[in-house]
């Protein structure tokens, strides 16, 4: 399973990122596959994609911000959402668009 990530606002808009192994981990740290340092508003590790069964996940890793797709927030006990073809995910103040 592979799929792509790409940045499409903000500082690192047009920042792409191909993932083909998981879990891939979203934020501020150093040890994020998905580093964004400059986005205040991002947690150090604030949200993480898995893969089950043919389906890409994403979770909040209880973030400050929270965590949203499609401008639905995500995380705190909602559980992880499934992630489909040109959803948006929003991380502190940067916009992620998701492909397969």
């Amino acid at each position: 399973m592979k799929c792509t990530l790409e940045i499409v606002s903000g500082i690192y808009d047009g920042l792409l990122f191909e993932c083909d192994y998981f879990p891939v981990k979203i934020g501020r740290g150093q040890d994020c596959e998905i580093s964004i340092p400059l986005d205040d508003a991002v947690s150090r590790s604030h949200a993480e994609l898995t893969h089950e069964n043919g389906t890409i996940y994403i979770d909040d890793l209880k973030s400050t911000n929270s965590t949203f797709v499609n401008d639905q927030k995500i995380g705190e006990g909602l559980g992880k959402r499934n992630l489909n073809d040109d959803d948006i995910i929003r991380v502190g103040e940067t916009y992620i668009k998701f492909n397969m």
